[in-house]
């Protein structure tokens, strides 16, 4: 019995917050750190009796400022973001794949593996000629890419939180998850720019590989498989179409990889409803940024820049935002299916195990095996069972998501509306009270997916998000130091309109996900 808990408890989707939380740290910590040692290395370069800022002697400041050094850091570190993204976006495809047929917790400890080889490429620079240090600084975003970036560890906690929850409450830890997420690496950056200003370069390296270290060996030994991957041959059938032969040395073929790349996209084209959600995606993460931008703007045309009014104000809206996320919305899901869901579907959310699912449960207990589901999900002969779940999970999910959506386009509306300070605060407020609309649009997405497609499909809409929120920072680069006003009140419109079309398409997809009942259904605890 108490083995059997433990191992429920491990399949539960609250065991990935721990996971969550050291990721975020360990991102939040090193966002400046490779920044700051390739700055250092292109000083040091230029001063071959030093050795690197970081590790020992301190360079001139004034000397580091000079345009030379100045031009080859702008280029290097470019070179290195162009390598990462763009290696991301190409692995995000066979990670998504591979978490479909290996199981979610393979991806989490393989991309987590990658991540910390190249972890320590960056560690061992401080041992290398100061000739080489660029160049490993290279080959470790290359080796970060091809462990998928932060699109595989997206793509394979959303897949576990929706394998490991029921619809109705999936959008709960999703948005629980990125609340945690935000407010830590939030924290985490703040310290790890205030360790690297006081030149404490060797905390901030150790606290990174440390977190790194306990990301890995948590999620290798505290979290538990609740994914099935089970082949049958339709299944090989979708995942090997378009290879050579389906054998698996074929597989990593050209032909193989790129179909694994573009088969997302394939997926989310042929689902009408799954089209509509990609192209709210699209503009919700696109405006985001761009209304980051816009906010900025108006901070340095108003305060001047770096502000304490402009960090006061982000501040806020990032309180607002975790607030709403993990207290408003879960009132809101609560009183949505108290007062609007009839008590016969109420009782018909959650799957009832079968003698045989609890038989296989005993054995699993006994099993060493960590791949292995807990239960198998069952359905009970109770009229509406097999429909009711998605059914009460997709109204409240596209409730939440429309009204968020419709109360984010009314702050950026705002915004655009008049310079005083009044409608700024507003507006910021509004655009942090509708940060739900993320996870709901996010739980949307994984009830129209089926099971065995749930990696893919996730891949394709993480790499959608990214290249969204590429193009929301490009959109809002040039109106970051504005002095006029005019072209940020023209990219409020912009956002507004975004804001306003990403509602409607949400909207739209409504009639298409009442009639999809592909929900991948597990037992919660």
């Amino acid at each position: 019995m108490f083995l059997d808990t433990v191992r429920r408890l491990r399949a539960h989707p609250s065991i990935l917050l721990p996971l969550v939380l050291l990721y975020a740290l360990g991102r939040g910590i090193s966002q400046h750190l490779v920044k700051q040692v390739l700055y250092d290395v292109q000083c040091a370069m230029f001063l071959p009796q030093h050795r690197l800022v970081w590790i020992q002697v301190f360079p001139p400041p004034d000397y580091c400022d000079t345009p030379s050094i100045q031009e080859a850091y702008l280029r290097n570190i470019s070179l290195y973001q162009l390598i990462l993204t763009a290696l991301s976006i190409v692995m995000a495809g066979p990670w998504g794949w591979l978490s479909d047929i290996r199981g979610r917790k393979y991806v989490v400890v393989a991309s987590a593996a990658v991540h910390m080889a190249g972890d320590l490429l960056i560690c061992l620079i401080a041992f290398l000629p100061v000739s080489t240090a660029v160049t490993s600084i290279l080959l470790s975003a290359t080796i970060t890419g091809l462990g998928g970036g932060d699109l595989a560890n997206l793509i394979s906690i959303s897949a576990f939180i929706a394998d490991a929850s029921t619809p109705v409450m999936r959008s709960f830890w999703l948005a629980l998850s990125l609340a945690i997420y935000c407010a830590a690496y939030r924290v985490a950056a703040l310290v790890g720019e205030i360790l690297l200003a006081k030149q404490l370069h060797q905390t901030v390296y150790a606290t990174f590989i440390g977190s790194r270290l306990l990301y890995l060996l948590y999620a290798a030994a505290v979290m538990r498989e609740v994914y099935n991957p089970k082949m049958s041959e339709s299944v090989i059938e979708n995942n090997s179409s378009g290879m050579d032969g389906g054998e698996s040395a074929c597989k990593w073929s050209f032909r193989g990889v790129t179909q694994l790349i573009v088969n997302p996209f394939r997926e989310i084209a042929g689902n009408p409803s799954l089209r509509r959600l990609g192209g709210a995606t699209l503009l919700m993460y696109a405006a985001l940024p761009a209304f980051s931008g816009v906010l900025t703007a108006y901070c340095n045309h108003t305060f001047g820049e770096r502000s304490i009014e402009e960090s006061i104000i982000k501040s806020t809206m990032a309180a607002i935002a975790t607030i709403s996320m993990t207290i408003l919305f879960p009132i809101f899901s609560m009183f949505y299916r108290q007062f609007r869901v009839p008590p016969i579907e109420l009782s018909a959310t959650r799957d009832v195990p079968s003698s045989s699912s609890v038989q296989n449960a005993e054995v699993n207990a006994e099993s060493p095996s960590e791949t292995t589901p807990l239960l198998e999900p069952t359905h009970v002969n109770v009229p509406q069972a097999n429909n009711s779940s998605p059914e009460i999970s997709t109204k409240q999910e596209l409730l939440s998501c429309v009204i968020c959506l419709a109360i984010c386009a009314g702050g950026a509306f705002l915004l655009s509306l008049s310079n005083a300070v009044v409608y700024a605060i507003i507006a910021t407020a509004l655009i942090a009270f509708g940060s739900p609309a993320m996870p709901s649009l996010q739980a949307l997405v994984t009830i129209n997916i089926e099971p065995h497609k749930l990696g893919q499909v996730l891949s394709g809409f993480s790499t959608l998000q990214c290249v969204a929120w590429l193009l929301g920072n490009v959109m809002s680069t040039k109106f970051r130091h504005t002095r006029t006003g005019i072209d940020s009140d023209l990219l409020g419109w912009l956002i507004t309109a975004m804001f306003t079309l990403a509602c409607t398409l949400v909207a739209r997809s409504c009639h298409t996900n009442a009639k999809r009942s592909t929900a991948p259904e597990i037992l919660e605890d």
